[in-house]
């Protein structure tokens, strides 16, 4: 699978970027076989105590959804991570593609009576 359509996708955790503070949005998206790595344990925890990962895969109880939670999780993302932040907050990377939602050009696909 190249992409999955992902509608619910990432909820927004306690964070000090302003933009996310206290949302939880669903959307939809496109997924890739990506995965958040981390090269020990206590990475994860640590992204979480700082909140530096904002964007996490949560279920339909808005838990979050731990790697084995298919489709919820639908990378198997450790943590349920699904975007990263730095410490100042100035720069967001989040493994989901909501640009393919509203970029026709850039769509997996798009049906024939779409102009581009």
């Amino acid at each position: 699978m190249d992409f999955l359509t992902l509608i619910g996708g990432p909820a927004f955790t306690p964070t000090q970027a302003e933009e996310l503070k206290g949302r939880i949005n669903k959307h939809a998206g496109l997924e890739s076989p990506g995965r958040a790595a981390f090269t020990s344990p206590t990475q994860l925890d640590t992204l979480g105590a700082e909140g530096l990962a904002p964007l996490r895969y949560v279920d339909n109880r808005r838990r979050i959804a731990e790697p084995e939670c298919y489709p919820a999780n639908p990378n198997g993302s450790p943590g349920g991570v699904a975007g990263v932040r730095s410490k100042d907050g100035r720069v967001l990377a989040l493994m989901p593609h909501p640009e393919r939602t509203i970029m026709a050009d850039v769509a997996s696909y798009v049906p024939p009576y779409v102009p581009l």
